[in-house]
């Protein structure tokens, strides 16, 4: 039985013509490890992941918020309708099976539920999130994309070779997408909606500018990239338990800022019915 590293060697060896090096943007060459043509060497982590980031980059993201994410997305329906239509937008919008790259994403969890749905529509997925403990949260329990550890603004992508992007509930970079994509490649944007998490804005932010929310700056960023784009709009609401609730409260950049008794707080008053509110943008190269 291979291990993870020989497993994910022998995937992106069948497709090394996807990859570029991050330093020089040349072709690699996949053996025990990623080597491009000026020489650079990439390794693979014993987890199957890669780390292709040229230097250390910190974040807000820890391994509790990533465990959190993830045992939220997976142990309730609160991304579910999502998910569910962002598979189908893939299915309507492409004929033939596709190389899918998630963006931002995280510890994984959205990338893989979609990668599940479609199936061998997917001829390979990659993951990739600046976050190191997204990225070894992902490989350490999903086998069947490419996880990588990598920069938004420097992707380790040949040009025109994506034909699905993600990017969800995560910033983007629009030079990178349009280099990546190929001819009529697929864009899928995720944005919230002024009523997304609405019940924490009203009980946390009551006096604050945070009460509201506006998406108008983002979306207007994504008309100018892609002008011929459409929007669709999700809203619906999930009922959570305590824990799932929690895992909310603890993964979320809204309460941050907050202690521990303040978020308890929350929790012993909330019904537990949170509302999701997302824009989907659709765009094509």
């Amino acid at each position: 039985m291979l291990s993870k590293k020989e497993h994910s060697i022998a995937r992106l060896t069948q497709h090394e013509s996807i990859l570029n090096c991050p330093i020089c943007h040349t072709s690699f060459t996949i053996t025990e490890q990623l080597t491009c043509t000026n020489g650079h060497n990439f390794d693979f982590a014993k987890q199957g992941y890669l780390n292709l980031l040229n230097q250390h980059n910190a974040t807000h993201y820890d391994k509790a918020l990533f465990e959190s994410r993830r045992e939220l997305i997976t142990e309730s329906a609160f991304f579910t309708p999502l998910i569910e239509r962002l598979t189908a937008l893939i299915t309507v919008h492409t004929t033939e099976p596709v190389c899918i790259v998630d963006g931002g994403c995280g510890e994984g969890s959205h990338l893989a539920a979609i990668v599940a749905a479609l199936k061998e529509q997917v001829t390979i997925a990659f993951g990739t999130d600046i976050a190191k403990e997204g990225i070894l949260s992902a490989a350490k329990h999903y086998t069947d994309v490419a996880w990588i550890v990598a920069d938004l603004a420097n992707m380790p992508f040949a040009d025109n070779s994506v034909n699905v992007l993600l990017n969800i509930l995560s910033p983007a970079n629009y030079k990178e997408f349009e280099r990546m994509l190929s001819h009529n490649g697929l864009v899928l944007k995720v944005v919230p909606q002024s009523r997304y998490l609405q019940e924490l804005r009203h009980h946390f932010y009551a006096d604050s500018v945070k009460k509201t929310y506006k998406n108008d700056d983002t979306v207007a960023l994504f008309a100018g990239q892609f002008p011929q784009f459409r929007r669709e709009s999700l809203t619906y609401k999930v009922q959570l338990s305590i824990q799932q609730l929690s895992q909310l409260l603890h993964m979320t950049p809204l309460t941050w800022n907050l202690g521990e008794d303040d978020i308890q707080a929350f929790i012993t008053k909330s019904d537990g019915c949170i509302t999701a509110d997302f824009d989907i943008l659709i765009g094509h190269k």
